[in-house]
């Protein structure tokens, strides 16, 4: 009977791990169309997940299995069922958040402090609880087996279904079902698990049949109505989302979220929340402006790159310029299919032009690929306020455009401006691009206006309104746009040298790849708009010095020290706080190799369940490993060699973002994935060998398993909240790559040198009583 509860209790165990990735992962996607975010909303939302599950822990091991008035086998199993109704729940309510909350419509931004308060009140339910199984696990476990490595190996198993789960979701869920269709089969396993658990936990055979017969009807009812259940909530939840819009057609791809909604006579194609085209008519005005005065900047334009943003109009306009091949560069395939289902003349006429060629890949990969040559590379509407974006705006793109330009080629890109006033955001913004732009090309022209358009060259070109009319007229293209009084208006210089007053005033720095300026100068532009407040905070913080961030760094040691130096057990604060700043840089690893994928590829949303799974898969080896490491060693000197090896990790993934910059497009792609992964399972395996190691140092018989298990569980959490929010945030955008590394491996060092100045303690007695059993 107990090797069969230990066994039940196992498959349980696992199935947390699997669920709470799942559970992670869907909602994860679900809100990045809701709140229309970029990477950093990633980040804010894995951070806030983690620090709802270590409140969790802290809960379930504090409150719950210390306090002696319940069982925690039947809190587990309270807590399975719970999790199983929740997360449908959280997903549904997600969609149409920002209306019900906030009262935004679709397509308003949200600036980032409403997407922390939003994730928090969306998120926090569902990890709560799924954080309190942990430490109780623990202690249902140690009641079979009372071995000091029981922790360890609650870890291991939670760790193998994080992994399970992230290469499922990936291969097999990603691509074929919705959130809800994935939320609904993971609740039926959930009361599948139970129903086991009740037969074995429970002793009286009327009780037990009783409750096993209402938890296998509930599970038959959600299986049985499963499939026609879970479109009708789909379908519910995204009329919710979109209010008076019709949704016509949804899917997810590899690359992103796709929406088509009908509103009267038009149909609104939405990308990851984000508006992109309106059909049958477009903006053609806007459309117009830019594509006539970049294509008539060229005095013969006869090969033409056009990155994104092509379907709906700009290619149409294009296309009456004497060009004879334009080729149109799009990431997702699937964008182009769904809509041509939903044919137009436009698009009809300008996707099955002979002169375009359609190439599927990201734009920047293209380029670093390619050896042809182009009169005109035209990025499409776009501004750098996700990594995939910016890495379009850096002086590492222009660089790299510049040499696949023509000999009299020109690079052409617009930013948000004013006729009339530009505020100081937007200055920042259209500084550090020009500034980056100017790093990189010799000769630069601007257009001032809404939106303000940069020409950039190798080589100086006549640029006047007169020149653009005569060219327009000379290519019979009529409309407003070739008007000479409106070239003459859009052309004003006046406007022109106040806007280079402005981008002169600005202190913006250059934007580079490992540096995103321009991306955090985007983000505040957007705040500044629809958050009114949060882009002063960008400029505060921007003013900062680098010691400003160091000082808090050398502060938290000393305060350790002071606070433990007269306690019983003053080892246990610096175990935790090691733990804890191991959670930070196991954070930190995820999310920059997450955002170095995004920056030098373009595509980290196809990559993310891998780069997660290649790490579990790298913490579930380090914690097998690290529970050998806890018989018949002291595993306490092993923790320390491992937090060694932890800081070795900063500069070492360093030293690889710069290899691999230099060498994407020169190597074949698949050995640089195979970088990413290899180094996500370094990473995860040296941090995921502390936890087993931590907790057996910490099992005393004066301590019980649950209160040890949420303390160190907890830290952990904690600190990769910490770390998720300031690399987000702050370090990243601010710092950059390098700095953001230099300063997280410092804090590593100051748990390391703690941990190191201790006295020796006695040698730990090895785990004899641990089978080595997983």
């Amino acid at each position: 009977m107990v090797n069969t509860g230990v066994k039940i209790l196992r498959a349980a165990i696992v199935l947390v791990g699997l669920g709470g990735i799942l559970g992670q992962l869907v909602l994860l996607r679900e809100m990045l169309v809701t709140f229309y975010g970029n990477e950093l909303t990633m980040g804010v939302i894995l951070a806030n997940w983690l620090a709802a599950e270590a409140a969790g822990a802290y809960f379930g091991g504090k409150k719950l299995a210390t306090d002696g008035k319940t069982s925690p086998r039947f809190l587990f199993i309270g807590l399975l069922f719970l999790y199983a109704a929740i997360l449908p729940a959280a997903i549904y309510y997600t969609r149409g958040f920002t209306l019900a909350f906030w009262g935004l419509l679709p397509g308003e931004t949200i600036g980032p402090l409403y997407i922390f308060i939003s994730t928090i009140l969306l998120i926090g339910p569902v990890s709560v609880v799924h954080g309190a199984l942990f430490p109780l696990g623990c202690s249902i476990l140690n009641n079979y087996r009372h071995e000091k490595s029981v922790i360890g190996k609650v870890y291991i198993y939670e760790t193998l279904g994080t992994l399970a789960g992230g290469v499922i979701f990936t291969l097999l869920l990603a691509p074929r079902f919705h959130s809800l269709e994935i939320a609904l089969a993971l609740a039926f396993l959930h009361l599948l698990v139970c129903i086991f658990l009740l037969g074995n936990f429970l002793n009286k055979s009327i009780v037990r049949l009783i409750l096993q017969m209402l938890t296998l009807a509930a599970a038959v009812i959600l299986l049985a109505g499963f499939t026609g259940f879970s479109t009708l909530l789909h379908l519910q939840s995204l009329q919710r989302q979109w209010v008076v819009q019709e949704v016509i057609h949804y899917e997810n791809t590899p690359y992103g979220n796709i929406v088509v909604t009908r509103y009267l006579d038009e149909h609104n194609f939405f990308y990851d929340g984000r508006l992109l085209i309106t059909l049958p008519v477009p903006d053609r005005a806007l459309i117009a402006d830019y594509v006539h005065i970049a294509a008539a900047a060229h005095h013969n334009p006869q090969k033409v790159l056009l990155l994104g943003s092509g379907a709906g109009g700009m290619l149409e306009e294009l296309l009456q310029h004497p060009v004879k091949e334009v080729v149109y560069v799009e990431l997702d395939p699937r964008l182009l299919e769904v809509i041509r289902l939903f044919p137009t003349d436009l698009t009809e006429k300008e996707l099955d032009d002979s002169r375009v060629r359609l190439v599927h890949q990201d734009g920047r990969h293209y380029l670093s690929q390619t050896s042809e040559q182009f009169d005109l590379i035209l990025l499409g509407f776009l501004t750098p306020d996700t990594l995939q974006s910016n890495r379009l705006f850096t002086v590492d793109f222009f660089s790299l455009a510049r040499e696949r330009l023509a000999e009299e080629g020109i690079l052409a890109l617009s930013l948000p401006g004013s006729a009339v006033y530009m505020g100081p955001e937007a200055a920042d913004l259209n500084a550090s691009l020009y500034r980056s732009l100017q790093k990189s090309v010799d000769h630069v022209e601007v257009i001032a206006g809404d939106p303000n358009i940069y020409l950039a060259s190798e080589k100086s070109f006549r640029f006047d309104s007169t020149i653009l009319a005569e060219r327009l007229q000379e290519r019979n293209i009529t409309g407003d746009t070739a008007l000479p009084a409106y070239l003459d208006y859009r052309l004003d210089d006046e406007r022109r040298v106040k806007l280079i007053e402005a981008v002169q005033r600005s202190s913006a720095e250059v934007n580079y790849d490992f540096k995103p300026r321009g991306f955090l100068y985007a983000l505040s532009y957007w705040g500044a708009i629809y958050s009114p407040g949060e882009g002063s905070i960008v400029t505060v913080l921007e003013k900062l010095h680098l010691g400003c961030y160091l000082l808090p760094l050398f502060l938290l040691p000393l305060l350790l020290i002071i606070v433990t130096g007269k306690r019983s057990d003053p080892d246990a604060p610096t175990l935790v706080y090691a733990i804890g700043t191991s959670g930070i840089a196991g954070m930190s690893f995820g999310l920059l190799l997450l955002f170095l994928f995004q920056s030098l590829f373009g595509w980290v949303y196809q990559m993310a369940g891998l780069l997660v799974a290649a790490y579990m898969g790298g913490s579930f080896l380090g914690g097998v490993q690290g529970l050998r490491w806890t018989i018949g060693r002291n595993p306490r000197n092993i923790f320390r060699l491992l937090d060694l090896a932890v800081i070795v990790l900063f500069p070492a993934l360093y030293g690889l973002a710069v290899l691999m910059q230099a060498a994407a497009g020169r190597v074949e792609d698949n050995l640089l994935f195979s970088v990413f992964i290899v180094f996500s399972i370094i990473s995860g395996a040296a941090v995921g060998a502390q936890f087993p190691l931590a907790a057996a140092i910490q099992a005393k018989p004066s301590k019980k398993t649950g209160t040890v298990a949420a303390a160190i569980y907890s830290a952990d959490l904690l600190g990769g909240w910490f770390g998720g929010l300031m690399i987000t945030l702050v370090l990243f955008p601010l710092l950059g790559l390098g700095q953001t590394l230099l300063l997280i491996g410092l804090l590593k060092a100051g748990s390391s040198a703690l941990l190191w100045s201790k006295k020796k303690p006695q040698c730990i007695s090895a785990l004899s009583e641990s089978s080595g059993e997983f």
